[in-house]
């Protein structure tokens, strides 16, 4: 007998076509699960690349360069009402925010940050373009540094539509700024119409 002995010797199964061609399918095993694994990899990459493209920032500034605000990078700049001094939107126009400004000189002396909301909610609830309007009671707040009111008002214009009130009392002037999208999307869409609210500075 040979010194090394016989596969049934050393406690070997005995050599079979069926097993090589299992040992080989079984050696291609882990390249197939490496390249599903690296293209895997590849599209969660390119995934996170492009949230990454549509959520870095872009600071735009108003027409009187007297304050801005800081936008996802895919966002535009509107012409969303003939009084702001800044409007902006997403590709789809499904979320917009524009800037009203009143400087302090051309109010009266004792005007509040509390009294220049309720002016302006008022106004909302009496335009006849908006119908079933809800407002919410304010959360006090502060915007960088400034006191702020933020509201969520919903309205029918005529598809129902929420939006996010945030009122500003800067050094300078009094700020308005007004969010909004479609009632329907208001939950996924909310805070970033908040998170942009946030970025706003008066120069």
């Amino acid at each position: 007998m040979s010194p090394t002995g016989s596969p049934h010797t050393l406690g070997l199964p005995p050599f079979r076509p069926e097993n090589q061609a299992h040992q080989t399918r079984s050696e291609k095993r882990p390249t197939c699960l490496f390249v599903l694994g690296g293209l895997v990899l590849g599209l969660v990459a390119l995934v996170m690349t492009i949230v990454w493209l549509r959520a870095r920032p872009r600071l735009v500034k108003s027409t009187d360069s007297a304050s801005q605000i800081i936008v996802p990078s895919d966002w535009e700049q509107k012409s969303l009402n003939p009084n702001a001094v800044l409007g902006v939107s997403d590709p789809n126009g499904s979320e917009r925010l524009f800037v009203l400004t009143e400087a302090k000189l051309d109010l009266a002396p004792d005007m509040t940050l509390d009294s220049y909301a309720e002016i302006c909610i008022r106004g909302m609830q009496e335009d006849p373009e908006l119908t079933l309007v809800e407002v919410s009671h304010p959360d006090r707040i502060e915007i960088g540094g400034r006191p702020a009111l933020q509201y969520d008002v919903s309205a029918r214009v005529p598809d129902r539509i929420h939006y996010v009130l945030t009122f500003i009392e800067g050094p300078k002037a009094f700020h308005e700024l007004v969010g909004w999208t479609h009632e329907s999307t208001i939950h996924q869409d909310r805070r970033l119409l908040v998170n942009v609210t946030a970025t706003f500075r008066e120069l």
